[in-house]
């Protein structure tokens, strides 16, 4: 996605200046997933399953933002003189997540264990502004854990036609 008219506005440190051709923030050019599940059976009616995700998710911006103009401001003239904003200072970078999971189930129950983000990829999924202070807000590192689910039913109705 991205702009398609000009459109005049400011900049997270206050340069004005057109939209037009820009991404909308948080829409990156790639975001891909792919999943993978294997069941069998371990005996009688209990099964095993083993599983994973992978989570892909190119460049993206924050805010609307020109690189050009961010990179020739200065976050505080009078306590940071000669410092400038990088270019770069509101994108999000890409990167690559994998999570894994293990169990058994049998009839109306399930167990296992997780693993998400299973190689603690260090990454963030915003970036902000406020006065002279940029935020990056870090996403999850590696969490790892154990579910149980049981299925149960309400009501139970056949209809036959």
């Amino acid at each position: 996605s991205k702009v398609t008219r000009d459109f005049l506005a400011y900049d997270p440190v206050g340069n004005l200046f057109s939209y037009k051709g820009l991404p909308f923030p948080h829409t990156p050019k790639w975001h891909v997933n792919a999943a993978v599940d294997y069941s069998f059976a371990l005996s009688g009616q209990l099964r095993g399953f083993i599983g994973g995700n992978l989570a892909y998710q190119s460049k993206t911006i924050s805010l609307f933002n020109n690189p050009d103009l961010i990179g020739q401001v200065q976050p505080s003239p009078v306590f940071r003189p000669g410092v400038f904003f990088g270019r770069d200072i509101f994108s999000v970078k890409a990167y690559t997540t994998v999570d894994a999971r293990a169990g058994i189930e049998t009839g109306n129950w399930k167990a296992w264990l997780y693993g998400r983000n299973i190689f603690n990829t260090y990454y963030w999924n915003n970036v902000t502004q406020s006065l002279d202070s940029v935020y990056r807000l870090a996403s999850m590192p590696a969490t790892y854990g154990a579910a149980i689910s049981f299925r149960f039913y309400l009501f139970r109705r056949r209809i036959s036609l």
